[in-house]
């Protein structure tokens, strides 16, 4: 009789706190949509304090914590994150959708600069994660920064490469991205994207001057090679109006 009632005794602590748990997070949620920024961060505070927080849970108690600028707190909160055993990259990818749904992008920027300044170990995590950011926001300047930043750790990254000749061409620094693209093939020699960037582009200076017979051959090259690895008419057709006599704008 006794075990029994320590039994039922048991259920009864763990139903009650499932239901305080429910409330808490009940609460949670009508403070963040309400944009009670206090609250929202007061009760988060309460969630992430279960064993099972989540990188979510994280992700809208640092928000919150934004929202209030209270930087101290939002850098607790990512360490705090960590120690739950939560990889960062989920915390930031929650932290991203959270700040582009409230139309803030900008507060997403000015976390992850945060958590550059304040948690020197992350430092690098970070600038890979800006770099995404000023990609999605087409800012050249800033790509150009931050891909030739994480070049230095890693110089033959494809990746970090991409970015770099892609803030280039939107700087109209079209040299320069035209060497990346080919600094690119040196380390990916089959990238198809690559080969057909190159070989439009010598295309087109070939059909804006037909007797540069160099930039002809570098389009053959280049879009043959792509043709090699994946064939499309667009490709097909370039490649047959180059066998014939020069064309004309």
């Amino acid at each position: 009789m006794k075990r029994i009632l320590l039994i039922i005794t048991g259920l009864i602590a763990l139903t009650t706190v499932a239901q305080r748990n429910i409330s808490i997070e009940k609460k949670a949620f009508r403070f963040y949509d309400q944009q009670e920024w206090a609250s929202a961060s007061a009760m988060f505070d309460l969630l992430i304090e279960k064993d099972d927080a989540s990188a979510s849970d994280f992700a809208y108690a640092i928000v919150s914590a934004e929202m209030q600028n209270d930087t101290t707190s939002a850098m607790s909160l990512t360490e705090k994150s960590i120690s739950h055993e939560i990889a960062i990259d989920s915390t930031f990818y929650h932290v991203r959708q959270l700040s582009f749904a409230q139309g803030m992008t900008a507060l997403y920027e000015n976390y992850l600069l945060q958590v550059k300044r304040h948690i020197p170990w992350m430092r690098r995590v970070a600038d890979n994660y800006l770099m995404d950011y000023y990609t999605f926001r087409n800012n050249g300047p800033m790509m150009i920064s931050y891909s030739e930043l994480m070049l230095k750790g890693l110089p033959n990254d494809v990746r970090f490469l991409s970015t770099l000749a892609r803030g280039y061409l939107i700087e109209n620094q079209t040299d320069k991205a035209i060497e990346t693209y080919h600094r690119i093939l040196t380390v990916d020699p089959r990238n198809y994207q690559v080969m057909l960037i190159l070989g439009n582009y010598y295309y087109d200076l070939y059909r804006e001057n037909p007797s540069n017979l160099d930039n002809k051959k570098n389009a053959v090259k280049y879009l043959t090679d792509a043709s090699a690895i994946q064939t499309t008419p667009y490709v097909n057709n370039i490649l047959k109006s180059l066998e014939d006599k020069p064309s004309k704008k």
